[in-house]
């Protein structure tokens, strides 16, 4: 898991053609238009995937448990953010990890800047990030995290590169070193998400009916 990926899958990612993106290599982001677009054309908004075995890298996660994990990436207040989430539970429904974050444009720094906060094992967790490097034309975006868990405060990069119209592939890693934690995501199927969110306005409507 890169649960985490609490900016961005995560969120994240990507192709990149207008005029407003930035170079290749720059790590600049020029303006939230052209970040917000880039995160649009390139199919990185939607409910994301994927299945593995966590490992000892997040402070308030053990290693070794079964998992699997939905990363989902939308737009936010008409477009002036996005609004990222997670969820990570075992084969038997437990929550080993769930959180939600925000990116947006910040004038006085120029700058996309992100907050994430959520719950690792029952346990409260909080963080920062700040874009590492932005690079359309490889529809990859990496991140600087800064996280604070059980009163330690830890360092990460974490990569998000589109591999595909329905894939993503991200990687996370302690910026001072140490065994990288990769995951590949692949699209939850639009109906079955469309569904879901159909039934649940069928039971607030019902609720509001008999109330």
């Amino acid at each position: 898991m890169n649960a985490r990926f609490r900016c961005l899958s995560f969120c994240f990612v990507f192709v990149a053609c207008t005029h407003g993106f930035a170079d290749e290599g720059n790590s600049s982001v020029p303006s939230w238009e052209s970040f917000f677009e880039y995160h649009s054309s390139s199919g990185a908004f939607g409910t994301f995937e994927t299945k593995g075995v966590t490992q000892g890298m997040w402070e308030g996660i053990e290693a070794g448990q079964e998992y699997t994990a939905t990363y989902t990436l939308e737009p936010a207040e008409d477009g002036k953010s996005i609004r990222a989430s997670h969820r990570m539970e075992t084969a038997s429904g437990q929550v080993i990890s769930i959180g939600v974050g925000l990116q947006y444009w910040d004038q006085r720094t120029n700058s996309v800047l992100s907050s994430y906060s959520g719950f690792d094992q029952g346990s409260v967790f909080s963080g920062v990030s700040k874009v590492r490097s932005f690079q359309p034309s490889e529809k990859k975006l990496e991140w600087e995290y800064t996280e604070t868990s059980h009163g330690k405060t830890t360092k990460y990069l974490q990569t998000i590169q589109q591999t595909g119209a329905n894939e993503k592939l991200q990687v996370a890693r302690k910026a001072d070193g140490g065994a990288e934690w990769t995951e590949k995501l692949t699209r939850v199927e639009v109906r079955q998400a469309g569904s879901e969110r159909r039934s649940v306005l069928q039971r607030l409507r019902r609720r509001v009916t008999r109330d």
